[in-house]
């Protein structure tokens, strides 16, 4: 029975501390010590120097370019080869594939 007592009797204090908390005291060097510990992790976590593209970063976008570059170079190039070939025209084809009507009857004659 007693240690439900002495457990009622510390909830009872942990109940009366959290209705009327008191101030925390630190040492007068607590914050100047936190202070100088949060500027030296954001020191080592923050980059050493601000720059808008990196090294790697310029590779990149030149590559890009160049591939760019290269693609607009091959379009073109295509696209004035086509122009200066000639097609075929219909007649080449026709004596091929569709003989002359006048030569088949002269054959079919005996």
């Amino acid at each position: 029975m007693s240690s439900k007592k002495d457990i009622q009797n510390h909830i009872n204090q942990l109940m009366n501390e959290a209705e009327k908390p008191e101030k925390l005291v630190t040492s007068s060097s607590f914050m100047d010590d936190l202070n100088a510990e949060l500027d030296r992790i954001d020191a080592a976590t923050s980059t050493k120097q601000a720059a808008i593209f990196s090294f790697v970063e310029i590779r990149k976008y030149a590559a890009v370019v160049l591939i760019l570059i290269l693609n607009a170079v091959v379009i073109l190039s295509f696209g004035n080869s086509d122009q200066t070939q000639q097609e075929p025209e219909f007649s080449e084809y026709a004596d091929e594939y569709f003989p002359n009507y006048a030569t088949l009857t002269l054959l079919e004659q005996p």
